[in-house]
């Protein structure tokens, strides 16, 4: 594996990133968007190897999803 990409989207009138993982700019981390499509944060993931990475990420947006789309939802990630 070279790249990844792990991503929560949410339909208002067109998909939006809510969470987006990945390892592009040379390092593993989050990104957070607001509701208007703005990035808010980044934040950097510590993961051993890029598999390590995807599954992090995949096991936190399968276990979590439902409240980031509500805290997407008010604007409060």
């Amino acid at each position: 594996m070279i790249d990844f990409v792990v991503q929560l989207e949410y339909l208002t009138n067109k998909w939006k990133p809510v969470i987006r993982y990945d390892n592009a700019h040379g390092f593993v981390h989050r990104d957070i968007y607001s509701i208007t499509g703005s990035k808010k944060r980044r934040e950097k993931i510590h993961a051993k190897t890029l598999k390590d990475a995807v599954l992090i990420a995949y096991n936190d947006l399968s276990h979590n999803y439902q409240n980031y789309i509500e805290r997407f939802e008010k604007d409060q990630l």
